[in-house]
């Protein structure tokens, strides 16, 4: 599951699979992208999820992941799942780029806020925070998050 919310930090996107340490199913990773692009749309606009105050000019859109930890990457099964057709295969790849893409054409910065751990693909283009605590991350100075 991947929802948006209003949290101390700004308007979030919380990955919330944390039994599976929030690893990215396909319909996870459909929904982080649409929820980039609307995210986006609404910053741009200067327009915010219900229940929130309008995002000001160059807000930063957080990412954050439930249970502790941030992401464990694409899920196994789906990964088994796309192996099992070629039908599949551009299936899950799709979902993925388009999803890569919107995170890397979003006008507004995105900010992975990691605990616990992370791994790899798109999130190399969110900055990086690392989350002591949720209320104030601290900037990594480094100029794209670690991988692993």
């Amino acid at each position: 599951m991947v929802r948006i919310e209003q949290t101390s930090l700004g308007e979030t996107i919380v990955l919330d699979r944390p039994e599976r340490r929030n690893a990215l199913t396909l319909p996870m990773w459909r929904a982080l992208g649409s929820l980039l692009r609307s995210a986006d749309e609404r910053g741009r606009a200067g327009a915010s999820p219900p229940g929130a105050g309008a995002p000001s000019e160059g807000e930063p859109l957080y990412v954050v992941g439930a249970g502790g930890y941030f992401c464990s990457g694409a899920d196994l099964g789906a990964l088994r799942w796309a192996r099992e057709s070629p039908e599949h295969a551009d299936d899950f790849v799709s979902g993925v780029v388009e999803c890569l893409l919107s995170l890397h054409t979003t006008g507004r910065e995105v900010v992975a806020v990691v605990e616990g751990g992370a791994r790899a693909a798109g999130w190399r283009s969110c900055s990086p925070a690392t989350a002591g605590s949720r209320s104030a991350p601290r900037r990594s100075s480094s100029p794209s998050a670690p991988t692993g």
